[in-house]
């Protein structure tokens, strides 16, 4: 502030609004001075208003209308509150109304479900029994027919030995008196074979069978040499059988002939052998062992007139390898032992099952229970099969 600036004393009424004033600095004081009368000037025209009647009453009812306002505002809210909260309860009081009907309406249904499932396994239950008694009344008559059909066949199968050991007995008579042997190692092979023709006319009825020491059709001895006993033709498939009927073990020089055989150029027709001994072991050669001679599989046997069914196992075995030939590398030592170590453990098993089917009525048997288990087994297929 300038020295020559003329100073003006001038009093204010003391009050709380304008305190503050008093305790600024004197160009603080001036500038709020200026200021105020700024604002003053630049508002002239309204400050007319504040002193006016008039324009209060107009303010207080405007303030009045606005609170009358806000008053029917606040009760329209606790209305609209009151009415949501009421909405709330009667929702709340639908909803579980609605979650009972259909809880009842649920156990109502499931009920009814129930109720028929156990109808139905009284009904399943029921025919289930009537089948079982109906399985009864069938196996009886079944076990009825076997064992009419058992008696039949036991009498037929013994007819039919009787009349095949006459048969044997006639043709052993016939060959004792036309070859007049007196060496028992003859006559005992002779005899062998006659059982041993039996066999295979048993086990391969509608092969050609040619035995080389006999002709059955001109009831004369004969010699085919160089082909072992038999030979059976089997359409593409034809096998040489050499038979021994020894008292003792088959020696290495009985050997000789069935390997030179094999060996011949006059057997190219042979595809496969059977070296048999009837009652004894073979030197070297374990039971069902079996081998190539000049390419041709051979199988040796002992001991066959206690189990002539080894026979047919051979033979299938070999026909097996014949077709196969052209698939496996039979040249592998590897594999021919591998395939014969083999054999040996499934021979073993063979012969401890095979023993106990030595004769025809229990085989009968055997077949007469599994057939009955087939029937048993479709029967209770049915029983499911209704189930379902």
């Amino acid at each position: 502030m300038e020295d020559d600036e003329e100073l003006i004393e001038f009093c204010l009424p003391s009050n709380e609004k304008i305190e503050p004033f008093f305790h600024l600095i004197n160009e603080k004081k001036i500038k709020i001075i200026e200021l105020g009368l700024m604002c003053y000037n630049q508002t002239n025209e309204k400050i007319h208003y504040w002193n006016n009647k008039d324009m209060e009453d107009k303010v207080n009812k405007i303030i009045q209308d606005k609170d009358l306002e806000k008053g029917k505002i606040e009760e329209a809210l606790y209305q609209t509150q009151d009415l949501l909260n009421n909405k709330d309860k009667i929702y709340n009081e639908e909803r579980m109304k609605l979650i009972e009907n259909i809880k009842n309406e649920e156990a109502e249904k499931y009920k009814l479900l129930i109720n028929e499932k156990t109808e139905s396994l009284k009904e399943i239950e029921q025919s289930k029994n009537e089948l079982y008694k109906k399985m009864d009344e069938i196996r009886f008559t079944i076990d009825e027919k076997v064992s009419i059909k058992e008696e039949k066949l036991k009498k037929e199968y013994s007819e039919r030995e009787e009349s095949l050991n006459n048969e044997i007995k006639n043709l052993r008579s016939k060959v004792e008196s036309q070859l007049k042997t007196t060496g028992n190692s003859y006559y005992n092979g002779v005899e062998g074979e006659e059982e041993l023709w039996s066999k295979l006319n048993l086990f391969y009825p509608k092969h050609r069978i040619e035995d080389n020491n006999f002709d059955h059709e001109a009831e004369e001895k004969r010699k085919i040499t160089h082909r072992g006993d038999f030979v059976i033709y089997d359409k593409d498939f034809t096998i040489m059988i050499e038979s021994k009927n020894y008292s003792g073990n088959i020696q290495k020089s009985k050997q000789e002939a069935f390997y030179n055989d094999m060996k011949n150029e006059k057997n190219k027709d042979i595809d496969c052998g059977i070296f048999i001994s009837l009652k004894t072991g073979v030197v070297g050669k374990e039971d069902m062992q079996w081998e190539f001679i000049n390419g041709k599989p051979v199988m040796w046997l002992h001991n066959t007139c206690e189990y002539y069914e080894k026979i047919k196992f051979a033979y299938s075995f070999l026909k097996t390898l014949v077709t196969s030939r052209n698939e496996i590398d039979f040249t592998s030592e590897e594999i021919c032992s591998t395939m014969n170590s083999k054999l040996s453990l499934f021979k073993g098993k063979i012969n401890l099952q095979r023993r106990s089917l030595n004769n025809y009525i229990s085989e009968q048997n055997r077949l007469l229970d599994e057939q009955e288990e087939i029937l048993f087994s479709e029967y209770i297929c049915n029983l499911f099969d209704f189930k379902k």
